[in-house]
Order: C-alpha cells, then sequence, then structure tokens
C-alpha cells in the first residue's frame, strides 16, 4: 500500500474529483474516461513513488525511461519489432555509436540492446501464442524472424520448449 496526500502531487485532489464526478453521473463514455482517469492517477502514483525513491530500481523499466539513448531505443524496438534490429542500426535510428547505446543499455536495464530485443520479441511472441490461432510462420515474421525453424530455436532456447508446445501448454 502507498498512501499519497494531495501536498505530494497537487493534481491528485483534482484527478480523485474528476474521477468521483465520472462515477457519481455515469453517461456515455464514463468507461473510456474511467479507464482513462486510471490511468492517470498510476501516473500520478509512479511519480511520487519516484520522487520518494529516486535511487531504487536500478536496471529497470523507470532507468529507461529516464535514460533518452535507451528510451529512444526502445521506442524505435516497440514500434517495429519486425525490423532486423542489430546494436549498430539501433545505435544509428538513435544518432549513436554502438558503444555509447551498448553502455546505457547495460547501465539502464542490465543486459544488451540484442538481448533485450530477442526478450522483447519473445514475449511478444507468447502473447501471440497464448491468445491467437495464428500459425507459427506468421508470428515468426511479425516478431522478425526471417525463418518459422530460426524463430523456433530462438523461442526454445528463451521459454525452453517450442512454439507449438508452449500454445498447447497455456490452452490446457
Amino acid at each position: 500500500p502507498m498512501h499519497v496526500t494531495s501536498r505530494e502531487n497537487t493534481q491528485l485532489q483534482k484527478t480523485v474529483e474528476l474521477l468521483t464526478a465520472e462515477l457519481a453521473l455515469p453517461q456515455i463514455g464514463t468507461t473510456a474516461a474511467v479507464n482513462s482517469i486510471v490511468d492517470l492517477l498510476l501516473i500520478q502514483f509512479v511519480r511520487v513513488w519516484l520522487a520518494r525513491h529516486p535511487d531504487k530500481q536500478p536496471g529497470s523499466w523507470l532507468d529507461a525511461m529516464r535514460d533518452p539513448v535507451v528510451r529512444d531505443a526502445l521506442a524505435c524496438v516497440h514500434a517495429r519489432p519486425e525490423h532486423p534490429w542489430t546494436t549498430e542500426s539501433l545505435a544509428a535510428a538513435t544518432a549513436v555509436s554502438r558503444t555509447t547505446l551498448s553502455r546505457h543499455f547495460r547501465s539502464a536495464l542490465g543486459q544488451t540492446p540484442g538481448a533485450y530485443v530477442t526478450q522483447w520479441r519473445m514475449d511478444l511472441a507468447s502473447v501471440r501464442l497464448r491468445d491467437t490461432d495464428e500459425p507459427v510462420e506468421t508470428i515468426a515474421d511479425a516478431v522478425g524472424y526471417a525463418s518459422p525453424h530460426a524463430f523456433s530455436r530462438a523461442f526454445r532456447r528463451v521459454r525452453g520448449m517450442a512454439p507449438g508446445a508452449y500454445r498447447s501448454r497455456l490452452r490446457k
């Protein structure tokens, strides 16, 4: 639990009042409005937490978002996971050297850019295997693998089982 006062975040009281008003008189769009207000509350809580703990969570996504080099590289990878990213191409896309990009990644996330790209692709593939009936070939292409075989090898290395077995296991 986290206790936050309006003194720590002056916008918090206004946001809570907005949420209360929206819930008191439901109308068209209330669900969308409430979802957005709750997202805003989460952002405000994270800001308060960060203000209270500026030295916490090294190697987390919070560190990554504070570092403009890593933040920009992550934006590229997340926007185009199918692109054949290398450390060199990602560095070029973010206008820094390979060495600078690698150093920033290690500092903020504790891993190389290549390791992050693989992790992100496997996370995306895992969700698609769980939530869709798309063929493995389609998923492989969508997450940047040139062949289903290469994708299956990478998936097995990261997740410990073949994509089809992973899908079957999750659906049981």
